[in-house]
């Protein structure tokens, strides 16, 4: 076999190294920036292409390629191995469903990867392009009437938009079409495989709809910051060991940029879109709140005279004020470690109890019970 066939049959096996050959045959132009990441998305793509996971939830920043891999490139290989599979494509919008679709096109009949996979003709047709074996690729709305539909691969690419995400009514609207009709598009239920690739936007979204339901969802998280030390199967059995604090690609977004994309957006957008839900925010949408503090700390004595000041009652603070100094390291963080930090219910409820003592102590001092 020749150097030139043992490349090609690389490309027809091996999806990571497919992956960046089918962004340098589409933009030829343009620096391919690899990175670790990129073939840990590919890795876990491949085993959904052979069926092995079945029901996929891919959570990752924008900008960082995932659409590419999963709406493009993956597409292009699995009809390149297989030209009888039936591909379904939704997305929010008609306008990504084109973009995208076009580009898996454009990929599709370019001579490079018609070198690879010499089998392969396409005919389009309005969005959709079938191959001369039944197979293809077809993109909708995932709001369209899905009736009469069928295929092999579902990919679920951005479902719903950044502003429609805070919308409850939409979020109940996505979540209940996904169950009522996207499930039954699939021909084959027991080896039919479903792929939703989408950035966080709020904490009821459709990933985590799609948790909470247990039924069998694997999730790949990447938050653009580790908020952990991360352990990652990479091709071939390699693996890579993301540390604590490191940005998912710093070549694309450095510690810096992320910090000040915190800055922009606010707290709760950051702690989903770039994080993916991994870090809690304190106060939620609403982005700030008070918080009481108690200079005591757990497990120790304070004597308010001699022991050193410290914070001490009820502050108003952004969220943006805890999550710097916790995931960026910048500044002091508000709450020092081990510092007594009732929640607002706990200070509701001791309120509420310190008067109905100090009402009980007037009563009594009113009726001569007491004689001050």
């Amino acid at each position: 076999m020749t150097r030139i066939e043992l490349i090609k049959n690389m490309y027809r096996h091996d999806f990571s190294s497919f992956n960046g050959f089918a962004f340098q045959a589409l933009y030829p132009h343009m620096k391919y920036h690899d990175n670790w990441h990129i073939h840990a998305l590919a890795e876990v793509l491949s085993r959904a292409e052979r069926g092995e996971v079945q029901r996929l939830i891919i959570n990752m920043p924008p900008r960082m390629l995932k659409s590419f891999c999963a709406s493009v490139s993956l597409p292009a290989w699995i009809l390149g191995r297989d030209p009888h599979k039936k591909i379904l494509c939704l997305h929010s919008g008609n306008t990504l469903g084109q973009e995208l679709h076009e580009s898996c096109l454009r990929l599709i009949t370019n001579p490079r990867y018609m070198g690879v996979f010499d089998h392969m003709a396409v005919a389009p047709q309005s969005r959709r392009f079938s191959t001369s074996f039944g197979g293809g690729r077809q993109y909708m709305s995932i709001h369209e009437p899905l009736t009469g539909l069928g295929a092999d691969y579902i990919i679920v690419d951005d479902p719903i938009s950044t502003m429609d995400a805070q919308n409850e009514h939409e979020r109940r609207r996505l979540n209940g079409q996904f169950d009522q009709n996207i499930l039954q598009r699939l021909n084959n239920k027991k080896s039919g495989v479903i792929i939703l690739v989408m950035q966080r936007l709020h904490e009821h979204d459709l990933s985590a709809h799609l948790l909470a339901k247990n039924e069998g969802w694997e999730l790949i998280s990447m938050p653009a910051i580790a908020m952990q030390d991360e352990t990652w199967k990479l091709p071939r059995g390699q693996i890579y060991i993301r540390k604590k604090g490191e940005p998912l690609h710093k070549e694309r977004e450095t510690h810096e940029q992320l910090a000040d994309i915190l800055r922009s957006i606010g707290g709760y957008p950051f702690a989903y879109q770039y994080l993916q839900g991994q870090y809690k925010t304190k106060f939620g949408e609403a982005g700030e709140g008070g918080v009481w503090l108690e200079p005591t700390r757990e497990g120790e004595f304070y004597d308010m005279y001699d022991s050193p000041q410290r914070p001490q009652g009820l502050f108003r603070m952004n969220e943006i004020d805890f999550m710097l100094p916790r995931i960026f390291n910048i500044g002091e963080d508000p709450i020092p470690a081990n510092a007594r930090e009732p929640t607002m219910e706990e200070v509701l409820h001791n309120a509420k109890r310190n008067r109905e003592v100090m009402l009980e102590h007037q009563r009594k001092v009113a009726s001569g019970e007491l004689d001050f």
